[in-house]
């Protein structure tokens, strides 16, 4: 799985480029398109999006690689989108964004990391599950996961099964950020 990041365009937001492709090949080494990880300046309301996009739809790409690679799965490939203002917003004052997610649980963070490791890695997982669903198609079901039920908002199936992934795969890809 070829994964591609924009994140050396943010250096203030100190995110471990290896660490993320190592925590995401480790958690979601079964998704078979390569994966473009994007920090996004113009999202907004969203801490984050996934798509499925045909590479033959893109002029300009981050590598020609990611090309190469979308071709041999029939020209897709997974685009994340994740929120710089959301991402700066946990760096820089995590009291203010723990709070305003009241709602969401994010795994504990040891001592040499912080918060806004564990927002990274909760969002992470949400939508890599979602890329997980387009080759695979739902694998938390709602009727085996019953403990989840209440914490979870959003009961549409795909939702669902992202939100269990954030549960079940988040802590262990901080896990895996922070120790690697």
């Amino acid at each position: 799985m070829k994964i591609q990041t924009n994140f050396s365009q943010y250096p203030q937001l100190k995110i471990d480029e290896q660490q993320v492709k190592n925590c995401i090949r480790k958690h979601f080494g079964t998704i078979k398109a390569p994966i473009y990880v994007y920090i996004d300046p113009k999202l907004k309301t969203s801490h984050g999006l996934h798509a499925c996009r045909d590479i033959t739809d893109y002029e300009r790409l981050p590598e020609a690689s990611l090309k190469k690679e979308a071709r041999k799965n029939k020209n897709h490939f997974h685009k994340i989108s994740l929120s710089y203002k959301h991402l700066s917003e946990a760096k820089s004052s995590a009291a203010k964004k723990t709070s305003e997610l009241k709602e969401w649980t994010f795994p504990d963070w040891p001592k040499s990391h912080r918060f806004y490791h564990s927002y990274l890695m909760t969002v992470l997982s949400h939508e890599l599950q979602h890329a997980r669903q387009v080759e695979y198609g739902i694998q938390y079901q709602q009727h085996n996961w019953k403990e989840y039920d209440e914490k979870i908002a959003d009961k549409r199936p795909i939702e669902f099964d992202a939100c269990v992934a954030e549960f079940k795969k988040a802590p262990k890809m901080l896990k895996s950020y922070c120790i690697l």
